[in-house]
């Protein structure tokens, strides 16, 4: 045999013992070697879409809970804002009829935002009421002096509680209807009321129109006439 016989002899040769191994490794496979399963087309798309949808469905969640509590807080803010307002103009007019003994006026008007709260036996309680205190750590706390005495002015129900310390004397007499309407004058399209009762449940004080004017009697301390209008 030639050497170019010899060659493409061993070439063929080989070929034929590498063929024999490939099909040998495919029949009886090396252990430990798993093979690989084929991929599926579509199949990583839908493991990813259930997560993608949960992922969304929490987010707008959590959107419309924030802008929720958002809304809440500013009502919330608002409503304080109108009634701490409302509270203060009514202070302002009743101490600048009582300390200067003159006739004044205030449209006495706030926002009911919330539910008013109850006594023991499920009742409402009236909104705003004008207290007379003789405790001096609540004195202390509301109007800030070292003072047995105080009266204030309360706007309280579910959400809110606004005092305001009344700077006049403790004694001074709201009480119109039971023991002065003689000497409060009439006044045309008004109706004398009374901040009576100072500290107990009663009908509280009304929104409306008023009138505040000190009373001609020959008492020692401040009696002031209270005149309302409502408004609606």
């Amino acid at each position: 045999m030639n050497k170019k016989a010899q060659k493409t002899f061993g070439k063929s040769f080989i070929k034929n013992q590498n063929l024999k191994l490939f099909q040998s490794l495919i029949k009886s496979p090396i252990k430990g070697v798993v093979p690989m399963p084929p991929k599926i087309a579509g199949h990583k798309g839908q493991e990813e879409g259930p997560f993608e949808l949960l992922v969304a469905v929490v987010l707008m969640t959590f959107v419309i809970v924030v802008g929720i509590q958002a809304m809440d807080a500013l009502r919330f803010q608002t409503c304080e804002g109108k009634s701490e307002k409302a509270l203060e103009d009514l202070r302002s007019a009743i101490e600048s009829s009582v300390n200067r003994n003159a006739f004044t006026q205030v449209n006495f008007s706030y926002e009911k935002c919330y539910r008013p709260n109850k006594d023991n036996s499920g009742n409402p309680v009236p909104e705003v009421l004008l207290f007379k205190k003789a405790d001096l750590r609540q004195c202390r706390a509301i109007c800030g002096a070292e003072e047995e005495t105080c009266s204030f002015l309360e706007l309280s129900n579910e959400r809110l509680l606004i005092q305001k310390c009344l700077n006049i004397p403790y004694n001074t007499d709201f009480d119109t209807q039971a023991r002065y309407e003689s000497s409060c004058p009439e006044i045309n399209g008004f109706t004398p009321v009374s901040f009576s009762s100072l500290g107990s449940i009663n009908q509280g004080i009304q929104t409306g129109y008023y009138n505040f004017v000190p009373a001609s009697t020959s008492e020692t301390f401040p009696v002031i006439c209270v005149y309302l209008k409502q408004t609606g």
